[in-house]
């Protein structure tokens, strides 16, 4: 499941994940964000990955990217972090941000804590 809330005094979207995340649920997820936050000019995303396990594969994130460039291209600026706490996904973020570098505007970085993605979201 993932979770979503927004927080207007820091401007920042935070996703919470929890259990075993499916691609599906992912590309479902990016549609949301587009959807509510059609309004806005930039995206600032924390996304906290602690909680839950990732059920795609590497294989998978160009389906992932395929689905940002479609629905973030109206957006001057998006940036996400996600936090993680496992080898495995931390491998899985640094993938993701080889691959995010093919998105125009699009800014993505994964980071151990909370507290460092919101500095890194708000600089």
């Amino acid at each position: 499941m993932i979770e979503v809330s927004y927080n207007p005094e820091e401007n920042i979207i935070y996703s919470n994940r929890q259990g075993e995340i499916t691609l599906q649920e992912v590309l479902s997820y990016i549609a949301q964000i587009d959807g509510e936050f059609l309004a806005q000019d930039e995206l600032f995303v924390l996304e906290d990955y602690r909680q839950s396990s990732s059920n795609y594969e590497k294989k998978d994130l160009p389906l992932i990217i395929d689905e940002i460039k479609k629905r973030i291209g109206h957006f001057k600026l998006v940036k996400v972090a996600i936090v993680v706490d496992s080898p495995s996904e931390t491998v899985l973020g640094i993938l993701y941000e080889e691959i995010a570098r093919q998105v125009d505007h699009y800014y993505f970085r994964t980071f151990s804590t909370i507290s460092s993605a919101k500095s890194w979201l708000t600089t």
